[in-house]
């Protein structure tokens, strides 16, 4: 069962016509550690990943890519790096932001 709405796919789309260039968001994931969380928040973003030609997803195991966790700050999951150009939705400030999901 798909977690975003078609009004939610409308209004995600709409958005993403201010994408300037690719982005590529990295899911940091684990099946031991937030396994229900962790499966939600994967299907979440390879929906929202989806919406869009620009965007494109990598998921990695924190425990087994813990260097590339300590690179970008990540020290629990789930949690989503979102890697590409600054736009101007609120939410991107930077060219390189690292997010923990509270969901």
């Amino acid at each position: 069962m798909p977690i975003l709405t078609e009004r939610d796919q409308t209004a995600v789309r709409k958005e993403f016509e201010r994408i300037t260039g690719p982005v590529k968001l990295v899911v940091f994931s684990q099946e031991l550690a937030a396994a229900d969380l962790c499966r939600q928040n994967e299907q979440l973003v390879r929906e929202v990943a989806a919406l869009s030609d620009q965007i494109t997803v990598e998921t990695l195991n924190l425990a087994i890519d813990r260097e590339r966790a300590e690179s970008y700050g990540i020290d629990q999951v789930p949690a989503i790096v979102v890697e590409g150009p600054a736009t101007t939705a609120s939410a991107s400030t930077a060219s390189r932001s690292a997010t923990n999901s509270a969901t």
